[in-house]
């Protein structure tokens, strides 16, 4: 090695270059905290229970799949929410998101604060009680100060940020909002509760209270008495689909609309939602229409952010590379130990390792989301006892989204290298990082589902300044920067954005443009067989 360079990996750096990068890395360290002492609240990725939940239900060789149709498999879920699963032996806990679980908090999502065997449609009144549920945490302490303490301290103590609490828009003893009397006294109890423990996280979701008044109300009681508080609200009802409902042709129920999110952005109760609400949450979605039903939600609520000039987040749930390059929230829904699958367990580490570098942020002038008039159409056939919605089984049903979106820069030019097409995404953070990423498509519409990333060439309009990283997720064949009057080959610092390492690598300038061969300089910084699902690259010289 020569003097004054730093080995890393296949490459090295010279000393001007590391030390620039390191300037740079703690430049985003320090926006980091400045963006988020600023909000007085942590980064508002979390890992939800509720797929897990309903995982070992699934599982259960005694239950019948046609016993997990509608509701069914979310009334058996409820139970299984306790205190051993979250901290007994290869409890959540413990298993979730090793590694990255220090950027998120751990969602205690529906059955926390009911009695066992609740199911809504018998039992509506049992929920609101905002309190963990004696039975289900009874080794947590005796008070429900004590219980609800001892869980957020146990989950700070294995790395989360701490608790986050489901929460059903309504008060124990609620039926369709016909209990009145008290419930901002009871709300206000609750918050307490809440602030003294140290839980910073409400997902206030369905309940008999669905309007503004209600939600409006508990936004305003947190602010007052504990503003560190993050509250999350869903918007108004809709169903896993966009735009998709059932008609009677040719002698067949069969689904029609459009596939895409038809709301009004000037409807008044819509706006004041997003007015009150630190986080609206794209909401639950049908796979394997993950991908296309979760975009075209966020472009359309992301329309209303940039119109009415609101700072509310989006969190788009479980999709990690549209909440990465969009600059949107997470709501991780999956499984998320090692075990599982590798290359979803490496996205979504990368996605809330880019969130640390690049968190995400509301309504912000000269950052609007821009989309491409062409869209792209996902069609699947159901197959019987397929999916939770009984509707859906052997039908076929279609979803439709922009082809490419853009978030705070212009769009990008996309040239397909082959058959067919991937989503592309592409964004500017109010920090100056970039981030441009692919979102797979539907190989075939029927059962069982499986994706592929059509190959393609993107080419940005902007390139980051000097030690500003650009991320770069998914699967581009090939992603081209403006050069900045660079020539022949430039240094790029490699980082992989799931396990860290960095490699220094050498790309060509080619007709005004930096190349970038992003399966190269993945295999630059893989290590084996290890996924590499996100790059962040920045230029050194």
């Amino acid at each position: 090695m020569k003097k004054n360079e730093v080995s890393l990996g296949i490459g090295a750096l010279t000393r001007r270059e590391f030390l620039a990068l390191s300037s740079a890395a703690a430049c985003w360290t320090a926006f980091g905290r400045t963006a988020s002492a600023a909000a007085r609240k942590p980064i508002p990725d979390y890992w939800c229970t509720w797929m897990t939940q309903n995982a070992l239900v699934a599982k259960d060789p005694h239950i019948e799949r046609s016993a997990l149709a509608g509701d069914q498999g979310a009334f058996l879920a409820r139970n299984n929410m306790n205190e051993r699963f979250l901290f007994g032996k290869d409890g959540w806990a413990d298993r979730m998101c090793p590694g990255f679980r220090q950027g998120m908090f751990f969602m205690l999502d529906d059955g926390w604060d009911v009695p066992y065997d609740t199911h809504p449609g018998r039992n509506l009144d049992r929920f609101g009680f905002l309190e963990p549920w004696p039975e289900r945490f009874a080794g947590c302490g005796a008070t429900a100060l004590e219980r609800l303490t001892t869980i957020n301290a146990r989950l700070v103590d294995k790395g989360w940020q701490g608790a986050g609490l489901w929460i059903a828009a309504q008060r124990q003893g609620d039926r369709h909002g016909a209990l009145a009397d008290g419930v901002e006294d009871f709300y206000r109890r609750k918050v307490e509760l809440s602030a003294r423990a140290g839980v910073r996280y409400w997902k206030v979701d369905w309940g008999a209270r669905n309007d503004n008044t209600f939600r409006e109300m508990v936004s305003r009681i947190v602010r007052e008495i504990c503003p560190e508080l993050t509250v999350e609200h869903c918007p108004f009802a809709m169903g896993p689909f966009n735009s998709q409902w059932l008609e009677e042709r040719a002698g067949q129920r069969v689904f029609v609309g459009s596939g895409r999110v038809e709301i009004n952005i000037d409807d008044p109760g819509l706006v004041a939602r997003f007015r009150f609400s630190d986080v609206i949450r794209t909401y639950d979605i049908l796979p394997p229409f993950d991908y296309v039903t979760t975009l075209d939600r966020a472009v359309a609520y992301s329309r209303l952010v940039d119109k009415q000039g609101v700072r509310t987040l989006l969190n788009v749930e479980d999709v990690p590379v549209i909440g990465a390059v969009l600059g949107h929230a997470l709501g991780i829904m999956r499984p998320m130990d090692d075990k599982q699958d590798a290359a979803a367990f490496a996205e979504c580490r990368a996605a809330v390792n880019w969130h640390r570098i690049a968190p995400p942020f509301g309504g912000e002038k000269g950052f609007a989301t821009v989309c491409s008039d062409e869209t792209l159409a996902e069609s699947y056939h159901f197959a019987n006892e397929e999916v939770w919605l009984q509707d859906a089984w052997n039908r076929t049903a279609t979803q439709r989204a922009p082809a490419v979106v853009a978030r705070g820069l212009a769009l990008p030019e996309v040239k397909p290298l082959g058959e067919g097409r991937p989503f592309v995404v592409a964004g500017r953070h109010p920090a100056g990082m970039l981030a441009v990423g692919t979102l797979p498509r539907l190989k075939s519409a029927q059962a069982p589902a499986v994706f592929a990333t059509p190959p393609v060439e993107i080419a940005l309009r902007e390139t980051p300044a000097a030690g500003v990283p650009l991320a770069v997720f998914g699967e581009p064949r090939r992603v081209l920067v403006p050069a900045g009057g660079r020539k022949g080959r430039v240094g790029v610092s490699v980082r992989d954005l799931a396990s860290g390492r960095t490699v220094r690598a050498e790309v060509p300038v080619a007709e005004g443009a930096l190349v970038l061969d992003i399966a190269e300089l993945k295999a630059a910084v893989a290590e084996g067989a290890r996924p590499v699902p996100a790059l962040a690259l920045t230029i050194l010289a």
